[in-house]
């Protein structure tokens, strides 16, 4: 899986503990949507909305109001990955709003989610 740097690695498996899990591949629905959303850098806000319980989704939908539109699609299509009932995002509105180094972690977390090797 690649990670854009330690601290998107490190805040991926707080998420996951706070769910109650040890590592990112316990649970690949939770899993990529931790992986998403912690690349974007806002764990300050992101582990109030994660406990044993599962996902806040009004308080996230609450704080994602101040966050950038690239910001906002990537936890999106977490939220996709880990539900598809959640959002609807397509891929060509999250792709379009992404940097190549955000779009190589949209591209892992596919494969990781639906366990699409190499």
């Amino acid at each position: 899986m690649y990670f854009k740097c330690d601290y998107h690695e490190e805040t991926a498996i707080k998420l996951m503990n706070q769910l109650g899990f040890k590592r990112i591949e316990d649970n690949r629905e939770y899993g990529s949507f931790c992986y998403l959303a912690s690349a974007t850098y806002k764990y300050e806000g992101l582990k109030k909305v994660v406990d044993e319980e599962g996902i806040d989704l009004d308080t996230l939908e609450q704080q994602m109001l101040v966050y950038s539109p690239s910001e906002m699609a990537m936890i999106r299509f977490g939220l996709q990955l880990f539900n598809s009932n959640i959002d609807d995002i397509t891929i060509p509105d999250l792709m379009m709003s992404l940097d190549d180094e955000n779009c190589q972690v949209v591209l892992s977390a596919i494969k990781f989610r639906f366990n699409i090797k190499q």
